[in-house]
């Protein structure tokens, strides 16, 4: 297994979190494992075998602050791979932040390393 190289460093989150491959579908569940400025690693739930886990994909984190700074993060599925025991994990390249959401992203990685 080769190492992989990163362009900024990563801060494990545990967030949950809702994700959609279209605009057009419904939301679903998943849990944000791990952030960076450029990418995430997520835990999907609910994926049927035969989707391709390929393309765009949009996550809606809510923070757990309670506030009304919700963030929506655009990217597109980088890697995938099912376990042997069924989680679903991807990882995502994200598009380019908006200052604004840069600063809630910031925000709510500062608030979890504080914790």
């Amino acid at each position: 297994m080769t190492e992989q190289r990163r362009r900024s460093r990563r801060y494990p989150t545990d967030w949950a979190a809702r994700f959609r491959f279209d605009a057009a579908a419904g939301w679903r569940t998943c849990r944000l494992i791990d952030v960076s400025w450029d990418g995430a690693a997520l835990e999907l739930y609910g994926v049927d075998d035969d989707e391709p886990l390929v393309g765009p994909i949009d996550v809606h984190v809510t923070p757990v602050t309670g506030s009304d700074d919700d963030i929506l993060l655009r990217g597109s599925i980088r890697h995938r791979a099912r376990t042997s025991i069924g989680r679903v994990i991807v990882g995502i390249e994200l598009r380019r932040l908006s200052a604004d959401e840069m600063q809630v992203l910031r925000l709510l990685v500062s608030l979890r390393a504080a914790v």
